[in-house]
């Protein structure tokens, strides 16, 4: 669907990555000897279950360095690093604002502006989704920023569905409002946009030392762990009614934040 450009710049200069660099290649070495036992004539259970362990803790480890690297859990959390966490933050305030209002109002009110009233005719649900993107970028440049839009997109598409129109799209909004709330789409935001910290960083890299295939599974299983840690998150808070616009939501997205960065 592919709705954001990714960006995935290399990481030489950047300080305080090296070791992060290392994490990701050392989960990348394990994936690679999963899917050789995978692939063996005779499989071994207890090996498979062993490396399946060993990759967990590597990803954890891999996640807790990147929030060091970027200056610690409280600098991420409340936006103070310019690494990672800032765009994250802002970014999420505009996604969650703009869910309420598709809930009470529709797409047509969130995404009206000052000076353009938003019209269905003729867009694609891609072409909305762009639209949101538009209206959620935090206005910064850089590899946070596009971090944070690479989540917001996968969070949208999330909800698309093949042959489906605007309004479609609209409903879908609107139902996942009303049945998991917003705080279960803001715990699969932030798994994302940790996730695509890591991708943007080091998927190239990992192309080049082992190859597209390796790659593409590792950051799978990376990605995979990170959702399944995230949704316990969401599963473990209660649904209320908030006020996403004030501070009663800054404060929620903070803590959401928080709990999810608690966990590495």
């Amino acid at each position: 669907m592919g709705t954001t450009q990714r960006i995935i710049p290399g990481v030489t200069g950047e300080p305080n990555w090296g070791s992060l660099s290392l994490d990701v290649t050392t989960v990348s070495k394990t994936v690679d000897k999963e899917e050789q036992l995978a692939n063996a004539s005779q499989p071994n259970p207890r090996l498979q279950q062993k490396l399946s362990q060993r990759k967990s803790a590597q990803i954890k480890k891999t996640v807790g360095h990147l929030i060091a690297s970027a200056g610690g859990r409280a600098a991420v959390r409340n936006g103070s690093s310019a690494a990672t966490g800032r765009a994250g933050t802002r970014v999420a305030r505009r996604l969650t604002r703009l869910f309420s209002v598709v809930g009470t109002s529709g797409l047509a009110g969130a995404l009206t502006t000052p000076t353009a009233t938003f019209d269905f005719t003729g867009l694609t649900v891609e072409e909305v989704i762009t639209r949101i993107l538009l209206l959620c970028a935090d206005g910064s440049t850089g590899m946070d920023e596009t971090a944070a839009l690479a989540a917001c997109a996968h969070v949208l598409e999330q909800l698309e569905q093949p042959g489906q129109t605007p309004q479609q799209f609209e409903a879908a909004m609107q139902a996942a409002v009303a049945g998991p709330g917003l705080e279960e789409l803001l715990c699969q935001y932030f798994g994302y946009y940790i996730f695509e910290h890591l991708a943007q960083r080091f998927q190239e890299k990992i192309t080049q030392l082992k190859g597209a295939a390796t790659a593409a599974a590792t950051f799978e299983e990376i990605k995979l762990d990170i959702l399944g840690l995230v949704l316990v998150i969401a599963a473990a808070r209660p649904l209320a009614q908030i006020n996403w616009a004030g501070a009663q939501g800054d404060q929620i997205i903070e803590d959401i934040f928080d709990s999810i960065l608690a966990l590495y």
